[in-house]
């Protein structure tokens, strides 16, 4: 059986205690409920988006996160855009991008991590493996 859709999932985050009570959190999903992903695509994505507010709450200390998604027919577009502190020059990738990265892999996706104002994470994932 597929699983929640993403949009309601991506509603969740914004209503999580743990982040919304650190930073201001907006979603704009405009995703159609009729697609949906694996529960296990979802769980990967999922932890990357848990992943980036974890990061601007604890690490960039945001006051604001801003996640936008977008269906673009064969993937999904995320964006997750704060207003914290970036990632520093000199910064190794540290567990969390690491596993960001290897999650998005998993999904034949794409994601990428640049500062603008805070820090912009950028995902796009294919909806099917």
């Amino acid at each position: 059986a597929p699983g929640k859709p993403l949009a309601l999932l991506l509603g969740e985050i914004a209503g999580n205690p743990n982040y919304n009570s650190m930073v201001k959190v907006s979603v704009q999903a405009d995703l159609p409920d009729a697609k949906t992903m694996t529960d296990r695509r979802t769980g990967h994505l999922m932890a990357i988006v848990n992943e980036a507010m974890a990061n601007a709450v604890r690490h960039a200390k945001a006051q604001m996160v801003s996640i936008q998604a977008e269906d673009r027919g064969e993937a999904l577009f995320i964006q997750i855009q704060d207003d914290g502190s970036g990632i520093p020059s000199d910064f190794k990738d540290g567990y969390g991008l690491r596993n960001m990265r290897d999650r998005a892999r998993l999904l034949n996706g794409k994601i990428e991590f640049e500062n603008n104002k805070g820090l912009l994470v950028t995902l796009e994932v294919p909806w099917k493996d």
